[in-house]
């Protein structure tokens, strides 16, 4: 055979085989991690906090923008308990019924769940054009760096991991009614700084022995527990992770909290705490009934005491306190979207995310959970005046502070320092032993889980 029909045969044999396996690529059912589909009939979205009805009417303006997917059906899943929440996720993943596009808490900076998320496209949300558009906290925390390589050099690319939304802080709620003569006359200046929030307590306690100056204390009966301690570990200065926090810092923070505040060095909330926990009574009930004159939580919490039937007249709320002008940091909280890596709907993920990332989104978002901030600059002054409830004269601004400096605490694990802070919380007479055990449990589950070595290592 003559020698270049030999090549040239050969040539258009494997030409021949890319061809056939192009084909059956392009045919593969098999598209988990890279299929894309313009035509997805169904897409499934989880959520945790957010009500799935109001993430549904927000998803209408998405239709309307995209009208390609006017026939898609989204499944909207919501979970209130973080635990849960991350069990089920865990749980979908291995079972290959993972949902297309779902939410993680920045409070868990290296999440077991990782793994199962896929980075935005720059195409989609550009690290640079997001640097400008949000605030610097999210660049932060969401843009990360990698190398590429690109014919005989190595070049670094930046994506975005996330996409964040919205943001929250903690504030203090007071009760201002004219039972509470001193009170009543407090604002927002009132508390700029711990020391003059401790005045306030300190003047209370005085003039009001039998009434509870400020309701946290222990874990059981306070929501947002772990959020709240969270802060008073930032209060410490240089303190952003559990894994910072040294046994002085931590003795600082937990007696702060815990004693929090008397002269007498005896929280009264403590001695009602076996009483509450029996009849299923919290924090709120003694904050809505004023047997306790104020309260920290988010500004979500609203509608829960609206519930209780508070007067609107005598409710004030104000950005939590710091130490100093040279330490301060307020907690920030926020969920951030992720697109999952099994989806088989990756057009429509990418469609959503950089629909998420406008301030029409954004803008529809808020105005159904408006107890929210804005991640985005260009609506960070139009929220700030948005009152919660209409009927209360309660607006985002009292819990915006802009001197604030916005921190993430990383507290490992999430769904474990959430359970677990409660029970440290609660252990009164072993708070700091139970603590420092706790931290290094937390620690050690946290590597095991994230570099799977180990895995037989007791962390109890």
């Amino acid at each position: 055979m003559n020698k270049n029909k030999l090549i040239l045969g050969i040539i258009v044999w494997i030409i021949i085989v890319i061809i056939i396996w192009i084909v059956a690529n392009l045919n593969s059912t098999d598209t988990k991690t890279w299929g894309k589909s313009s035509n997805a009939t169904d897409y499934s979205i989880w959520l945790y906090q957010d009500d799935a009805d109001g993430f549904i009417e927000v998803l209408n303006s998405f239709k309307t923008k995209y009208p390609q997917y006017t026939n898609t059906t989204f499944n909207v899943e919501s979970f209130s308990d973080y635990e849960d929440y991350t069990y089920a996720l865990q749980s979908a993943f291995a079972k290959e019924s993972a949902p297309d596009l779902f939410v993680l808490n920045n409070s868990e900076k290296q999440s077991i769940l990782w793994d199962y998320t896929y980075w935005i496209n720059p195409t989609v949300v550009n690290p640079n054009d997001f640097r400008k558009k949000y605030l610097w906290v999210f660049s932060e925390d969401l843009i990360e760096v990698t190398e590429s390589w690109d014919w005989d050099e190595t070049k670094k690319v930046e994506y975005l991991k996330w996409l964040p939304v919205w943001y929250e802080t903690l504030g203090i709620y007071y009760n201002k009614s004219k039972r509470y003569n001193r009170i009543k006359t407090l604002n927002s200046s009132t508390f700029e700084s711990i020391g003059s929030l401790n005045s306030v307590i300190s003047s209370l306690k005085e003039q009001y022995p039998n009434a509870i100056p400020l309701a946290i204390w222990n874990g059981s009966t306070v929501r947002s527990v772990s959020d709240i301690i969270s802060q008073f570990f930032l209060l410490e200065n240089g303190i952003t992770s559990i894994d910072d926090i040294t046994w002085w810092k931590m003795k600082s923070a937990l007696t702060s909290y815990m004693l929090y505040w008397d002269i007498s060095e005896n929280n009264a909330y403590n001695t009602r705490m076996s009483d509450m926990v029996a009849l299923n009574r919290t924090w709120l009930d003694l904050f809505t009934k004023s047997e306790a004159l104020m309260m920290v939580g988010y500004p979500r919490l609203l509608s829960e005491i609206d519930k209780k039937g508070f007067n609107k007249k005598f409710l004030g709320a104000a950005s939590f306190p710091f130490h100093n002008l040279s330490e301060w940091k307020t907690l920030l909280n926020y969920n951030y979207f992720v697109k999952s890596k099994l989806s088989e709907n990756s057009d429509l993920s990418d469609d959503l995310l950089g629909y998420l990332s406008t301030d029409t989104w954004v803008q529809a978002y808020l105005e159904e959970y408006p107890y929210y901030l804005s991640s985005l600059m260009s609506l960070e002054s139009d929220v700030v005046e948005t009152k919660i409830l209409n009927w209360y004269y309660i607006t985002l601004w009292d819990f915006y502070n802009p001197d604030h400096l916005l921190q993430s605490f990383d507290v490992g694990v999430k769904s474990i320092y959430d359970k677990e802070i409660v029970k440290v919380l609660d252990d009164t007479t072993n708070y700091i032993d139970s603590f420092t055990n706790f931290q290094s449990k937390l620690t050690c589950k946290t590597k095991k889980y994230l570099t799977l070595e180990n895995l037989s290592l007791n962390c109890e």
